[in-house]
């Protein structure tokens, strides 16, 4: 009873750890992918579509000149190609600090300032592009684990303790099934998260409409998060699969294993000791 007991609390820990790593793996093939958000980018068009919205976001407040006119030499300084020259130096800088190897990303946007004022556009000073942006936080001291390398090596640490110890509780009750089932599970709840992200997908991108003019950001965001999401429930789909049909056809070959073991004890052979009686 007591070794059933750890065999289900072993098996859930496990279960609970596969699902780390496979999240993990998935955020750092994703969302902390320089090159894969870089796509997604281009993908939704956002240069573009950023150097409008910035243009006329800039260009409203200017003192001293129309808005007309500041707009025209925004859209002239923050051209796609220099917003992508920039954003795509800060995300390779996050990249880089999520894995622990450099120091919080910024994107510095100072020099399209110093351009702006030589056009003749008086930039404020708490304009946005007056200083560099940081990205996720204050400077990381070499001391500091990113929360994505905690998660890791936690996850593989418990994984492979976890397995060890229900292999010795599997061996040591002569039963095998829990392994399977852990696999089984694991694809459960990697399938659930696919299915929420798909719902949650569709949710924003049927219920959440932005116009362009007027809230251009909101409608960016939505068009990339939404991209992003179902991706992710693609490629969450895709391993929950995977666990789903190695645990099954575990069960399976188990069953038909232990169906058709031959049986070691030797056949008895029956001696019929009554007595035919003879016939005069």
């Amino acid at each position: 009873m007591l070794l059933s007991a750890v065999s289900k609390l072993l098996a859930s820990l496990l279960a609970s750890s596969l699902v780390g790593i496979v999240l993990v793996l998935t955020l750092t093939q994703t969302v902390l992918n320089s090159h894969y958000l870089e796509q997604k980018l281009q993908t939704t068009n956002s240069y573009q579509r950023l150097s409008v919205a910035l243009s006329d976001q800039l260009s409203k407040g200017i003192k001293g000149v129309s808005p007309d006119q500041a707009k025209v030499v925004f859209a002239h300084i923050l051209t796609p190609q220099v917003l992508q020259s920039k954003i795509t130096g800060g995300l390779d800088q996050a990249q880089a600090y999520y894995q622990g190897d450099g120091p919080a990303p910024t994107i510095d946007l100072t020099d399209l300032a110093t351009q702006a004022q030589a056009a003749g556009i008086p930039v404020p000073a708490d304009s946005s592009i007056r200083k560099p942006i940081t990205l996720g936080g204050s400077q990381k001291t070499d001391s500091h684990a990113t929360p994505i390398a905690t998660i890791w090596w936690t996850s593989v640490l418990s994984t492979l303790l976890c397995a060890a110890g229900l292999i010795l509780v599997c061996r040591r009750r002569g039963k095998w099934t829990a392994l399977p089932n852990v696999l089984i599970a694991s694809g459960v709840l990697l399938g659930i998260m696919a299915l929420l992200l798909e719902i949650g997908a569709h949710l924003v991108s049927d219920g959440a409409h932005f116009s362009s003019g007027s809230n251009a950001f909101s409608a960016l965001g939505r068009d990339l998060g939404v991209l992003i999401a179902k991706d992710m429930a693609i490629r969450l789909g895709l391993w929950a699969l995977a666990a789903g049909v190695f645990g099954i056809g575990m069960r399976v070959w188990m069953k038909r294993t232990t169906g058709t073991r031959p049986s070691t004890t030797p056949p008895q052979l029956s001696i019929n000791t009554k007595q035919t009686p003879l016939i005069r």
